[in-house]
């Protein structure tokens, strides 16, 4: 299976392409509520509709949870070795 790798700091995903991640991915998975840049950016992220927190990862590519997989309809967002494990033959 081939591999496509994309830096989302250099190459951003555009907002077209993060609500096409909300359809396979929720939401509170895909938003990085740990993230040093919510802290920063004095964000009550409880308080944040998501509309809003689609608006922020548009600008804040940081606030992705990273790394997204998606490999045959299914996906993994963060690091978990043992479901990045058993995504990826």
């Amino acid at each position: 299976m081939p591999l496509n790798e994309r830096e989302m700091f250099k190459d951003p995903l555009s907002r077209e392409e993060i609500e096409g991640l909300l359809k396979l991915i929720p939401m509170d998975q895909l938003f990085s509520r740990k993230s040093r840049r919510v802290k920063a950016l004095g964000l009550d992220v409880d308080a944040l509709t998501d509309a809003e927190k689609l608006d922020l990862m548009t600008r804040e590519p940081a606030l992705l949870r990273r790394p997204i997989v998606i490999a045959g309809g299914s996906s993994v967002v963060g690091f978990d070795a043992e479901k990045l494990a058993g995504l990826i033959p």
